[in-house]
């Protein structure tokens, strides 16, 4: 397993290329700042972070902090997530913040991300706030071993382990 693990993955996504600080975002043509969800906390601290910039933080969450090899994102669910009558939020929708998470841990413009183990533990309903954790576990030349957490409160609903690999050029160049 860890020789699949050390080539590179053959499937990828999205990965900006600009570098920004948040609190200083470029909103993409046609867009303004409220409906990119675009507003950094008064007083807030500049976090460097170097990836996922056009990413819409209303489905992936709001970077709160980051430093180095570690990040907390929080992300309110909202009713664009249900996926039922009773509430219950999408699990792509958690899976997606504990990914944003682990990529800004990583925070590299040419991170992607080549697998991952997850487990949910308790389900989510519309309305209440998750916060993500992620911290670098292991890191060896291009490969980074990332473990999440997402927290509703006190009580865990998901862990995650994402293997995330840092290119030389942006995935599409």
């Amino acid at each position: 397993m860890s020789s699949v693990l050390t080539s590179l993955p053959e499937c990828w996504y999205d990965v900006p290329q600009q570098h920004i600080a948040f609190g200083v975002f470029d909103v993409p043509p046609g867009r303004d700042r409220e409906s990119h969800n675009i507003n950094p906390r008064k007083g807030s601290s500049a976090m460097n972070i170097q990836t996922h910039q056009k990413i819409v933080h209303r489905l992936c969450g709001r970077p709160r902090s980051t430093v180095t090899d570690a990040s907390r994102v929080e992300m309110e669910t909202s009713h664009e997530m249900i996926v039922d009558d009773l509430g219950l939020v999408h699990g792509g929708f958690i899976f997606g913040l504990a990914d944003h998470a682990a990529m800004i841990a990583v925070n590299h413009p040419n991170v992607v991300l080549g697998a991952a183990e997850v487990k949910f533990f308790k389900p989510v309903k519309v309305g209440e706030k998750v916060m993500a954790e992620a911290r670098v576990e292991d890191s060896s030349g291009k490969k980074k071993i990332v473990a999440v957490t997402v927290e509703r409160g006190e009580e865990t609903v998901f862990v995650g382990t994402f293997t995330c690999f840092v290119l030389d050029q942006h995935v599409l160049a």
